[in-house]
């Protein structure tokens, strides 16, 4: 029973130190933390434990809230209910913005409710997602104010964008071509 025991807990360790998410564990505070939460914050372990990690985070979140409160409302809803999925953003010790998904869950540890908290750094996502954003409204305003028709279709040749210049030339919209696939 010591064996498997010792075997349980080096498989743990083994998992929370190779995470390359940031993970914690908490009891009001942090009480403990993997590699990968002081790379997210640039912080050592010693000046994580016994922090709330919204002092980790600026004062407001992107929608307005301020970090504390929706911090306190996601904490309070994953003890109430269990599991808890948001996005959450952080600000690492060199001030640079870290946009983060977080999944948190409740979780008895030692005979005591915990909160264990997975935060994944998707700062680069989101930045690709907003670059590739961009170049689609570009995109939609050249083909939209240019004169000569410009259709784009799926594999099976249906419709999925029709200029507006095609629209004035041909004389039907997007969704009455859309019935048909286009001529090959």
């Amino acid at each position: 029973a010591e064996q498997a025991l010792s075997d349980s807990e080096a498989r743990y360790r083994t998992i929370f130190e190779n995470s390359t998410d940031a993970v914690i564990l908490m009891n009001g505070t942090i009480v403990d933390c993997n590699p990968a939460a002081e790379q997210l914050w640039g912080y050592p372990r010693d000046q994580i434990i016994g922090h709330d990690p919204s002092e980790f985070a600026p004062p407001v979140q992107p929608d307005g809230t301020e970090s504390k409160d929706a911090a306190a409302t996601f904490n309070l809803a994953a003890y109430e209910w269990g599991k808890q999925f948001f996005p959450y953003q952080y600000r690492n010790n060199d001030g640079r913005l870290i946009d983060c998904d977080v999944s948190l869950s409740s979780v008895i540890v030692g005979g005591e409710r915990r909160l264990i908290a997975i935060i994944r750094d998707i700062t680069a996502r989101k930045y690709a997602e907003a670059q590739i954003e961009k170049s689609e409204q570009t995109l939609r305003l050249i083909t939209d104010t240019v004169t000569d028709m410009v259709w784009l279709s799926d594999p099976d040749f249906f419709p999925v964008y029709i200029s507006p210049s095609v629209v004035r030339l041909r004389g039907y919209t997007l969704a009455e071509r859309q019935q048909l696939p286009l001529e090959q």
